[in-house]
């Protein structure tokens, strides 16, 4: 049986955002639609940003007393749970609200530490090649199982995560070390950090411009020489018009994502060619 595509599917309502700390990522989540569901993720320093006061905005977070032994399994689950209630309605209507997750970065950390037991250092060659699938497989798929499900209840879904140059270390001519710095993706080990960026069909990167109260906070629409991944799929005619730069409101972005209307089959079609002969 052939796979069919499913047309009749939200455009642009999974969104990742990615930038460096303290460039507005979380703030930004207030900007979308209501009513909205953050969870700030384990780990996750973003959660002061965050209002616990308004009535439409539900936050869930998960402080760690990490002078303890922490049961890396258990933090999933409830992470799993409560995104679980959340697309259920336990919490109050979902339909044209958005589900979000903050600092997803460190989620995937949470996946690394069960996978490795809680202990991260220098890792060999050989468990790197068993470590990644083993913490990539289980951390995609609830992502990508989320985004479906939140889609299918007519939600947005929103992902924001850290961004960070990454570098290596190259032998120059004299036999010196150097350091090389490369493209900026998302802050997840491996080449989690470029697979994530292909799973949305909206990648904004987070910056700002100025200091103090002079400081602007920007998306940036389109990857560039130093930024990876960054980008909106979906048709030229449409994504062009787009600005390389807008403010960190959803709004300011969602005005240009106006899908254009399906052809008429009896204007476009075959009859129409009858009718003009």
């Amino acid at each position: 049986m052939p796979l069919l595509t499913d047309t009749s599917s939200p455009l642009w309502h999974d969104i990742l955002i990615a930038g460096a700390p303290d460039t507005g990522k979380s703030a930004s989540l207030l900007t979308f639609p209501r009513p909205l569901y953050v969870i700030s993720c384990p780990l996750e320093e973003g959660l002061g940003t965050l209002p616990r006061n308004l009535p439409d905005v539900k936050v869930f977070s998960y402080p760690l007393k990490l002078s303890d032994a922490v049961s890396w399994g258990d933090v999933i689950e409830q992470v799993r749970k409560d995104v679980v209630c959340i697309l259920a309605g336990t919490h109050g209507p979902v339909k044209g609200g958005t589900l979000a997750l903050d600092g997803v970065h460190m989620l995937y950390d949470c996946w690394t530490y069960k996978t490795t037991g809680g202990v991260i250092g220098e890792v060999k060659a050989l468990e790197a090649f068993k470590l990644y699938p083993a913490t990539n497989h289980p951390f995609f798929m609830d992502l990508l199982r989320w985004k479906q499900q939140a889609i299918e209840r007519g939600m947005y879904y929103v992902v924001t995560a850290w961004m960070t140059p990454k570098k290596d270390q190259l032998n120059t001519a004299n036999e010196k070390m150097r350091d090389v710095t490369f493209k900026e993706w998302p802050d997840l080990a491996g080449q989690a950090g470029k697979e994530i960026t292909g799973k949305f069909s909206i990648k904004l990167k987070s910056f700002t411009e100025g200091e103090g109260r002079e400081r602007i906070f920007w998306w940036k629409t389109t990857t560039d020489t130093d930024t990876g991944g960054i980008g909106i799929k979906g048709p030229v005619e449409i994504v062009s018009k787009i600005p390389l730069l807008l403010p960190q409101k959803w709004p300011s972005l969602a005005k240009y994502l106006v899908a254009p209307p399906a052809p008429d089959p009896v204007q476009s079609g075959p009859q129409a060619t009858e009718k003009i002969r």
